[in-house]
């Protein structure tokens, strides 16, 4: 059987076709596969937004509560907006214990930071009264004092992890022990401590 020259052309265009697709499936078998792979996320940015400790104020009532004030001052180009899942945020354990997730912790989840500037941040811890500080004695400064004193030493800044950013912006530890030997026995009206120095200030 004799074949044509164009009979000739057909074949090879249809190797050819035939080729090309077989180039095309394994291109994206590979494609497929690579993409499947777990991917390693990139690295923590911890440097392009700051924090600044500012101070501590504690508020009795039904229970104390504890809020901590940092500035938090956005170096990028770009305004930036915190997270808004309350997972986001994180305790610092003293003595390199890691991070934890307390359900009393509440933020400025979503906080806008335009580019280039500072706002103000808050972290509040709400606790429960207890045998050494009854809420009868929620007044006694000595005895909020000592039941801060305590409660300041679990703790050793907070975290807040952008995962879609990959920022790690981390507060730290600023606040000094409010002071046990006071000769005020019940909370003065006004704040008590040195605030600017990074003075816990007490408040009714």
């Amino acid at each position: 059987m004799n074949i044509t020259s164009w009979q000739r052309l057909l074949l090879k265009a249809a190797g050819f076709g035939a080729g090309f697709a077989a180039l095309l499936v394994g291109t994206f078998a590979i494609w497929f596969f690579v993409e499947s792979l777990p991917k390693t996320p990139k690295p923590w940015n911890r440097d392009v937004i700051k924090v600044t400790y500012v101070d501590l104020s504690v508020k009795t009532g039904e229970r104390p509560v504890a809020t901590f004030r940092y500035t938090i001052e956005n170096t990028t180009p770009s305004d930036y907006y915190l997270p808004t899942d309350a997972k986001s945020a994180f305790v610092l354990l003293p003595k390199g214990k890691g991070l934890s997730q307390e359900e009393d912790l509440t933020w400025d989840k979503g906080a806008y930071v335009p580019a280039g500037q500072k706002v103000a941040f808050s972290f509040q811890i709400t606790y429960d009264y207890d045998d050494s500080y009854p809420e009868a004695d929620r007044d006694n400064l000595h005895k909020l004092a000592t039941f801060m004193n305590r409660k300041l030493e679990e703790l050793d800044g907070f975290a807040v992890l952008d995962r879609t950013n990959r920022y790690q912006i981390s507060f730290p530890k600023g606040w000094q022990n409010l002071p046990t030997d006071s000769k005020d026995k019940v909370l003065p009206n006004s704040p008590v401590g040195n605030a600017p120095k990074g003075g816990a200030r007490p408040s009714p």
